[in-house]
This record gives C-alpha cells, sequence and structure tokens, in this order.
C-alpha cells in the first residue's frame, strides 16, 4: 500500500471512530471548554454526580496531585476522564467512589463531592433483558449515598422511612486478575456481594450468583462447579469483575481503566458490554483511561485531565474533531487509527500469496538443480 493511500485509510479509520463515538445525545452546539472557562458551559442541566473544587494532596509533602476539580455527571450519562498517567484522573475517580489510596488526603471531603438523590425517571428506568436482573437489596434507613467497596457508608437517621432512590456506587477495577481472590472460586465471591447486599441464604446466592455470571458470558459449567481466577482468562476474570459490581445493583458505575490490562480483542468485548450494559440498565458513568479511543466508544462527554488540572471538557465528538488545548491536540494526534477489517484480510491473503509464490519458487529451483 502505497503511503498516500495509508495515509487517506488511517484519516477514513479516525473518521469512522469518530462517528462511531458520537451519540446522539451529545449536545454539541455547546461546543468545548478549557482550563480557563467555567465549568457550567458543558454541566449537564440536571447532576448525579457534583464534583466541585476537587483538592487532593501527598499527605507528607503536601504537593497537590488533584488541584481544583470540577464536572458534573447527569443521571445516565457516560462521561470519560481521560489523560496520560499521573494526571491525577485515578484519584479523581477514586475520591468519588471514597476509595482514596494511603498516602493522600481529600482537603474538602465536606464539600468537594455530592451524590444527588436519583430522579423518579432514572430510578424507574426499565432493566431489559439478556442480563439478569437481580432483586433490590433491601434499605434500612434514609441515605445520601450507599457506596460499596469498603468505604464507610453514611449514617442512617433513625426512624426515616427507606429510600429507592438513594443511588449506589459500584466501581471496576484496572487489573482484572489481582482484583479477585485467587483462593477463592468466582461463584463464591460474586455469592459473597450478594449475601451481604440482600442478605441472602447461601445456596440462593450462589443460584444467583452463576446466572449473573452466565448471563455476563462466562461458561455455563460454572452453574455446576466453581473456578478459581487462575483457571479463567483476563477477560473472563474482568467480567467476574463487572457481576461482583452489578451484584451491588449499582446507579452509578465508576470504570478504573477497566480493559488497559487486556490485549486489543478482548477489550473490544468489554467495551461492547459495558456499552450494553449502561443502555439496558439506565447506568451512570465515569470512564476514566489513558486511551482516547477506548473513551469515545463508550463515553459521550469527555474531560481531559493534565498535572492534576481538567484542561479541557465537552462533548466526545467536539473535543475529538476540534480540540481547543494544545496538550488535548497532541493527546488526539498521538491515537492510532484502527486497521479496517478488509484491508487487514486483504493484505494477509497478499503475503500468503506471496509466500506460497516463494515457497514454489523455491522448490522449482531445487528439483531443476537435482535434475540436472
Amino acid at each position: 500500500m502505497s503511503s498516500d493511500a495509508a495515509t487517506t485509510a488511517a484519516d477514513s479509520s479516525v473518521e469512522a471512530n469518530i462517528e462511531a463515538a458520537a451519540r446522539p445525545d451529545a449536545a454539541l452546539g455547546g461546543g468545548c471548554t478549557t482550563a480557563g472557562d467555567s465549568t457550567d458551559a458543558v454541566a449537564p442541566t440536571q447532576s448525579l454526580v457534583k464534583v466541585r473544587d476537587l483538592l487532593i494532596h501527598a499527605s507528607l509533602t503536601g504537593r497537590p496531585l488533584v488541584d481544583g476539580v470540577s464536572f458534573d455527571v447527569a443521571p445516565g450519562e457516560a462521561v470519560g476522564i481521560v489523560g496520560e498517567s499521573g494526571s491525577g484522573k485515578s484519584l479523581t475517580l477514586r475520591a468519588v467512589m471514597g476509595l482514596l489510596p494511603e498516602g493522600v488526603t481529600l482537603a474538602n471531603p465536606e464539600s468537594a463531592i455530592t451524590i444527588a438523590p436519583l430522579p423518579a425517571a432514572a430510578a424507574g428506568v426499565s432493566r431489559g433483558a439478556g442480563v439478569t436482573t437481580l432483586p433490590a437489596p433491601p434499605e434500612q434507613g434514609e441515605t445520601a449515598a450507599q457506596q460499596i467497596g469498603g468505604v464507610a457508608r453514611e449514617s442512617v437517621r433513625p426512624g426515616a422511612s427507606a429510600p429507592s432512590r438513594a443511588p449506589r456506587l459500584a466501581m471496576i477495577f484496572q487489573d482484572p486478575v489481582s482484583s479477585l481472590d485467587p483462593l477463592s472460586g468466582v461463584v463464591r465471591q460474586v455469592a459473597e456481594v450478594l449475601r451481604y447486599n440482600r442478605h441472602l441464604r447461601r445456596r440462593e446466592a450462589r443460584a444467583q450468583a452463576a446466572d449473573l455470571l452466565v448471563s455476563l458470558g462466562l461458561p455455563e459449567s460454572l452453574r455446576a462447579a466453581d473456578r478459581y481466577p487462575g483457571q479463567l482468562s483476563g477477560g473472563q476474570c474482568q467480567r467476574v469483575g463487572i457481576a461482583i459490581a452489578l451484584a451491588t445493583n449499582p446507579n452509578i458505575l465508576l470504570c478504573d481503566e477497566p480493559t488497559t490490562a487486556l490485549d486489543v480483542t478482548v477489550q473490544l468485548q468489554i467495551l461492547d458490554l459495558l456499552a450494553d450494559l449502561r443502555d439496558r440498565l439506565g447506568l451512570t458513568m465515569l470512564f476514566v483511561t489513558h486511551n482516547l479511543g477506548v473513551a469515545a466508544r463508550l463515553c459521550s462527554r469527555l474531560i481531559v485531565m493534565q498535572h492534576g488540572h481538567i484542561v479541557e471538557a465537552g462533548p466526545t465528538e467536539q473535543v475529538l474533531r476540534h480540540p481547543q488545548d494544545e496538550y488535548t491536540r497532541r493527546l488526539v494526534s498521538a491515537v492510532l487509527p484502527i486497521p479496517d477489517a478488509g484491508e487487514v484480510a486483504t493484505d494477509m491473503r497478499a503475503q500468503l500469496t506471496d509466500g506460497a509464490r516463494n515457497t514454489g519458487n523455491t522448490g522449482n529451483t531445487g528439483n531443476t538443480e537435482t535434475e540436472a
């Protein structure tokens, strides 16, 4: 393929990826905002997650790691946070979840993060078909939010009525293997989450766990015999991680680079699964990644971070097509185009044909020399 043809094909691939990334609910008229603009320019009219002037610093040195980050996420929206390693995107996500690592401090915990009650429409969203729907966990009192994953839940006001619309948060982690217990079967791990959140009997929790895992693409044999994480592939382990998150019946799903440790083919499968879950279950998603192509496939809005600051934010298509900040332009220019499947097949056929022809010529030469 000539250099001009390769350039044209690359441009076409990028265009195709951007077209696939554009969602009909993206408010393209608002354009992008940069670090000097007001965050209200890209804030949705109704916010489920509100982050205001988030300040995270190193506990020992006081060095700011996340400085003045503000954004909103609407119910049912998928927002991507992108940037290079060390930009503060994962710390921002973990602050929303309440799972900051040791050695860092959230300077303004009372005002930085607000999780609003779900609107009635979002609370009653249809769960769709194809993914096992689990009954909602019993509520024991009124809370602003129920965070899952080792976070202390907010105190319940005595005598308060049970809230049917309190949002619940769950998180999918980057490494699907190390985030699971290697000494426990995957069905058992999902069942433990179900028992804790829904107060089920052991047998009932195990049956529901197996149903959930199978509905997410794991083998039917799990219904009869459990497997350890070491017996599964990376993609299967990530599906287990997704099942554990869904077992909490979340309204808000936080994803910390869930496809980074997977090969390209499995990445695509996991992204398609997450997109399907978002649409079927009406999930609100906050998705962290350093890969613009991954974020473009799943998210309607992008937030670009560098050195702990937001440098640009806006609808996905606007950020990709018309980046305003120099750092964002460099990120976009660094995205490698995904080759078209037809082009890959054509190139493979050409290579096989050339190889067969060369082998045939070598064989004929050898026969001629022998006869001579």
